[in-house]
């Protein structure tokens, strides 16, 4: 599904102005690479694709789906979202119940296989019958993953994926996204490690001070006479 944003605009109560007119389109397949500074918009941008946050002004049409027009349960069916702190989404009383959670509550037959399949993908599976809050911090934020995979939607958004991970974990990952990536899924990442991954994504986008900076490829980014300055 392509993703449209059109002059989006967000101001939290208190006057705080995060995203300022933002237009962008994203097409279906596509892997983004989100980055900016603390407090840049990165994480308020990907709360308005899945309808936790809604607009103050502009529009988000998640394919023909204006995110005003639909609440966050009927847009849970085309965009899931792992948050950049894991306890901020973790509930359940097992790892296979966290997991399984999401397709089920969408309906889907076969969230029993969904499940399975996402533990097995992110290196999980012999943790399936642990307590969420038993697992180490990264192994949380892996179930995090898991558990957006496992809804099978067209679109996935992971905030800060790789926050406390070793290096194997990180093969796990990429390995995860090159598959998502075959079966092309629209995958939006932010975070920090540019270097990592730069070279799993197909196109960046840079916010600042809510606003964007640059969207284009990894090409078009290193031709820009002012790429050091962009990336700092």
């Amino acid at each position: 599904m392509r993703i449209t944003i059109k002059n989006l605009s967000h101001i939290y109560r208190g006057g705080v102005e995060a995203l300022k007119e933002v237009n962008l389109s994203i097409e279906e397949g596509n892997s983004i690479l989100l980055l900016g500074h603390n407090g840049a918009g990165k994480s308020t941008l990907l709360k308005h694709l899945n309808g936790i946050l809604k607009p103050t002004s502009g529009d988000i049409f998640i394919g023909e789906l204006n995110t005003k027009s639909h609440d966050a349960g009927g847009l849970a069916h085309h965009v899931a979202l792992s948050f950049q702190n894991p306890d901020d989404q973790i509930f359940s009383s097992t790892v296979l119940e966290e997991v399984s959670f999401g397709p089920r509550n969408l309906g889907k037959t076969n969230f029993s296989e969904l499940a399975t399949e996402a533990l097995e993908l992110l290196g999980l599976t012999h943790t399936a019958g642990s307590h969420p809050y038993d697992l180490h911090p990264s192994k949380r934020k892996m179930l995090t993953i898991a558990s957006a995979i496992a809804m099978d939607t067209p679109i996935l958004a992971f905030d800060e994926p790789t926050a406390g991970f070793d290096m194997r974990q990180r093969i796990i990952l990429t390995q995860a996204i090159e598959k998502l990536k075959r079966r092309q899924k629209t995958i939006i990442i932010v975070s920090h490690d540019i270097d990592y991954f730069l070279e799993l994504c197909d196109s960046i986008i840079i916010l600042d001070d809510g606003v964007v900076r640059f969207h284009g490829s990894k090409h078009d980014l290193s031709a820009r006479p002012d790429v050091r300055s962009l990336l700092r």
